[in-house]
């Protein structure tokens, strides 16, 4: 898989402004919302629930937002700059400026059957 197939030019966001975390992950939801056709407050809350288990703040100004998602139909991805860097509480305690959201899709899982 070549990143060309989940992140096109149009998902790409140069100066993003967001006073704070949890702002700019709401900002970025809704945007990859209208661009997947899934409801804003899903992706939110399953981005926001990935992030709760541990930042995805990976040091040196980076964060990859990420989660599964049932009814997305092929992965997605949103590459945003910040205009200014926000606290992602990142592992090297550093702010973050580049963000990469990726959404890919929830498998079912599947109980097995007992005769």
């Amino acid at each position: 898989m070549k990143i060309s197939d989940f992140l096109s030019p149009a998902d790409v966001m140069i100066d993003v402004r967001a006073n704070d975390k949890s702002r700019l992950l709401r900002e970025l939801s809704d945007k990859a919302a209208a661009r997947t056709g899934l409801k804003e407050d899903e992706v939110f809350e399953q981005i926001v629930k990935r992030e709760a288990l541990g930042s995805t703040g990976v040091g040196n100004g980076v964060a990859l937002p990420h989660s599964r998602i049932g009814g997305l139909r092929s992965p997605f991805g949103l590459l945003a700059r910040l205009r200014q860097p926000v606290d992602f509480e990142a592992i090297d305690e550093q702010p973050v400026n580049i963000v990469f959201l990726l959404l890919i899709l929830k498998v079912p899982t599947t109980t097995p059957s007992h005769p």
